[in-house]
């Protein structure tokens, strides 16, 4: 049902498409254009969400292995998930076998979940602040500005 959802979509998409280009109206043309990207932008933040929810089946997170730390990684460089950056702050602000615990680094990744609208990690960033040296509170200050 989904797949006939999104080829329904992406029909009316390119019949509006072709509608626009016909009319030669730059109007039209850039409705078509931004809608066309919307859509895109869509499709790849679904299926960035599934690729998420099968990594996390099976996955312990308090126990991750530095593979897994890196394919976290590369899922907290997208906008759309938060959780990601909100695991590697706890996995630095644990450590690990495979990741020495990082204050600074477990703030830098909890900022991050925090500014992409994760707001439960605020008492994470309260609690590590308090346990950061003093200049790497500067740097971080600087980093969040």
């Amino acid at each position: 049902q989904e797949a006939a959802v999104a080829l329904a979509k992406r029909q009316a998409l390119e019949a509006a498409q072709a509608a626009a280009i016909a009319s030669n109206d730059p109007v039209a043309l850039a409705r078509a254009a931004k809608a066309q990207a919307a859509q895109k932008a869509e499709e790849e933040a679904e299926k960035i969400s599934k690729a998420w929810s099968e990594f996390m089946v099976g996955t312990d997170v308090a126990n991750l292995t530095m593979d897994q730390i890196m394919v976290v990684r590369n899922f907290a460089s997208s906008a759309s998930l938060p959780e990601a950056n909100e695991i590697l702050g706890f996995a630095y602000s644990s450590g690990s076998k495979a990741l020495p615990a990082n204050l600074a680094e477990a703030y830098r990744q909890y900022g991050q979940a925090y500014l992409k609208g994760l707001k439960r990690v605020k008492p994470n960033l309260d609690r590590i602040w308090r346990n950061i040296p003093r200049e790497q509170q500067l740097a971080l200050a600087s980093e969040f500005k």
